[in-house]
């Protein structure tokens, strides 16, 4: 786990690719490309945190990563602030849309999945 970190400029942000890592209360900005990448067989948790500022997509999502997000904020990237980048790969809403919370959203064709929550600690 990486706590109360601060990753701030340059061309690429973090690579996460083919392991785990979880990032709580952390910082991630003002990168000329992604600030974070998930790759692989990967799963990424992160909570309490902002990411902000970069170029391209604040987080990059590819091939069969797994990522849980609690209480973050994706502000002020260029282009993105999630980009799912599977083919083929469109997030299905499924039945109940509203139910999204706390468990994974399925990707249609992979394996692959986001998990939303908005706990309060």
């Amino acid at each position: 786990m990486v706590q109360n970190c601060t990753f701030s400029a340059g061309n690429e942000g973090l690579l996460i690719k083919d392991g785990s890592l979880t990032l709580d209360s952390c910082q991630i900005h003002n990168f000329t490309r992604d600030g974070l990448q998930v790759d692989g067989e990967s799963r990424l948790t992160i909570r309490h945190s902002t990411i902000s500022g970069c170029q391209e997509s604040g987080l990059e999502i590819r091939k069969r990563a797994s990522v849980v997000l609690d209480d973050c904020h994706f502000t002020g990237q260029l282009r993105d602030g999630i980009e799912v980048n599977i083919v083929p790969g469109v997030i299905d809403p499924g039945p109940d849309p509203q139910g999204w919370f706390g468990r994974p959203v399925p990707l249609v064709g992979v394996d692959s999945s986001i998990s939303l929550s908005n706990n309060s600690h």
